[in-house]
């Protein structure tokens, strides 16, 4: 008896030990498979690098406050300094820093992918103690593999990933206090939601709808105000950058609440109707599965309410209600404002609403024969689970692994140009073959009191590139202004890199060298190479004086 109870608790706990593991190597795939973030992904990524570097320099006036990904931004400044600690090299913190931005970033990345799955382990753990159950605990482990977009941000710096910590407390505690059938009252118990809401809410605002939670949980008027006051405060010290900019943050609340475009732009009306059907039919498509589980959930608790009416169990009715409310308010919002992603924390929620539609079948009846067709239901939910994870997961990696490899062909390129050349960026994509774009739109989220700083150490690491943004027709660079005499008396030659193969870019480019630099000059392009996926091409360009410039070095011969 004794060798079988020892053998069932060492399965249990290779069972909670699966998902977190699962977990891990899924992060590894996806972060060796995306490779340098600065090839394809740098925004959010690099706004993240910048903010998480100025921090870890003791800056906390960030450019980035409109997530406001404060608790993201502080890990990353941690691991800077980590990592910088163990290379030891001879170049200085922000030198070593911005010649090798990816290896941070990865360094990064890897972090993030062993915290998960380690919270996934002691959420599960938890989980499994307070129900006795290993369904239950391998179920809430389950949460970050429901949403299908999440195989698009792991691997990656993206707030929502770091928005799984949040939610994963926040289901814990649920099930403890709903467990243990005891009520939500103390200020210590109000103070640990607080703090769980308000780091939710400084990882993305996004998290707004989950407080609906907590905030049903607790009992009496009174102490739910002062729930949502610890809350605010709370987030206001998390969230340093946002408190040092309060009127800019509320500036940018206010109209994403009175405009129907995106980021608090477009027409100044609340709602454009069009467009919020138009969304909310998307977004139930992309997630057919998730959907027809919540509408099988919200069936269940109608049946039990109407079959038990006065004899239903009030707690198991108000907590399955607070979380479908808040995916309903999650919804509602990110129909107004599109964005597949901000929708991750109600997708998230997902395994705590399936506990409790499990709860009440278990409520409507007693009988063993019944409760084992319960646990059979859990069954093909994971069955279900499985195949939709194996329907998804060849997908979006073939389709990330396609690209990136299309991409590195180019960086392999690249690599080959003469390293003494001058180098002309001209793109507004996601990523790029050289590093410096990614740093160049990095440093566009630096204060004004480390940009000088950064601007002297980027010319000396990158003296010779110049970057022409399309979308907004701005020329920049760290080193000595674009001059084409300098050019020419140097002898270097210069290469001109266009995301993709279209005339008009090329001649857009050419006009713009020339409105940079006044003097007179001549400019031929030689092709040299192009992406045949990527469609990004590559030109050699030649200058010369014109027949009407006169070098100031020959004006006297």
């Amino acid at each position: 008896m004794n060798k079988l109870m020892w053998l069932r608790n060492k399965l249990q706990i290779l069972f909670l030990l699966l998902f977190p593991s699962l977990y891990f190597i899924a992060g590894a795939y996806f972060r060796s498979l995306l490779g340098d973030l600065s090839l394809r992904t740098i925004d959010p990524d690099y706004v993240y690098f910048s903010n998480g570097l100025g921090i870890s320099l003791g800056c906390f006036d960030t450019g980035n406050i409109f997530h406001p990904g404060s608790p993201l931004q502080y890990f990353v400044a941690v691991v800077f300094r980590m990592v910088y600690l163990f290379r030891s090299p001879e170049a200085t913190y922000l030198e070593d820093v911005f010649s090798n931005p990816d290896l941070y970033m990865s360094a990064v990345s890897y972090s993030v992918t062993v915290a998960v799955s380690l919270s996934l382990l002691v959420s599960g753990y938890f989980v499994f103690k307070i129900t006795k159950s290993t369904f239950y605990g391998i179920l809430v482990q389950s949460t970050p593999f429901l949403p299908i977009i999440w195989y698009d941000l792991i691997g990656r710096l993206t707030p929502e990933v770091f928005q799984a910590f949040a939610v994963l407390a926040l289901i814990v505690v649920v099930v403890k206090f709903y467990w243990a059938r005891t009520s939500v009252s103390s200020i210590s118990v109000i103070f640990l939601l607080s703090f769980i809401s308000a780091f939710g809410l400084s990882v993305k605002v996004t998290f707004f709808p989950l407080l609906v939670i907590p905030f049903l949980m607790i009992a009496g008027w009174k102490k739910r105000i002062i729930f949502l006051a610890i809350t605010l405060l709370l987030f206001l010290l998390l969230s340093l950058s946002v408190l040092l900019k309060i009127e800019v943050f509320w500036s940018w609340i206010k109209n994403i609440f009175l405009h129907s475009g995106d980021y608090g732009g477009g027409a100044e009306t609340i709602l454009d109707f069009s467009a919020f059907k138009s969304n909310l039919i998307s977004l139930v498509i992309l997630e057919k599965f998730y959907f027809r589980l919540v509408f099988i959930s919200f069936l269940i608790l109608m049946a039990y309410l109407i079959i038990f009416r006065k004899r239903a169990d009030k707690r198991t009715v108000v907590y399955s209600f607070s979380i479908i409310v808040a995916i309903v308010i999650q919804l509602l919002a990110v129909s107004k404002h599109f964005a597949h992603r901000n929708f991750i924390p109600s997708l998230l929620l997902l395994p705590l609403l399936i506990f409790f539609s499990v709860e009440i079948l278990k409520l409507m009846s007693t009988h063993q024969f019944y409760r084992l067709s319960v646990q059979a239901l859990l069954l093909v939910f994971f069955a279900l689970f499985i195949k939709n994870q194996l329907y998804w997961l060849p997908i979006k990696s073939k389709a990330m692994g396609n690209d990136i490899k299309a991409r590195e062909e180019t960086r392999d390129f690249i690599s080959c140009l003469e390293k003494q050349s001058v180098k002309i960026i001209t793109s507004q994509d996601f990523g790029s073959p050289f590093k410096e774009y990614a740093l160049m739109y990095s440093t566009v989220w630096t204060t004004g009191k480390l940009k000088p700083r950064y601007t002297a150490i980027l010319a000396k690491l990158y003296p010779d590139s110049y970057q022409h943004t399309t979308w907004d027709d701005r020329f920049q660079y760290w080193g000595s202004n674009f001059s084409v005499q300098q050019i020419i008396d140097s002898g270097k030659p210069v290469y001109l890199y266009i995301e993709k193969d279209d005339p008009n870019l090329l001649n857009r480019t050419l006009n713009k060298l020339k409105d940079v630099d006044k003097s007179s000059f001549e400019v031929q392009s030689e092709f040299l190479y192009k992406n045949e996926v990527t469609t990004e091409v590559v030109y050699l360009l030649s200058f010369s004086a014109s027949s009407e410039f006169v070098p100031e070095k020959n004006k006297n011969n």
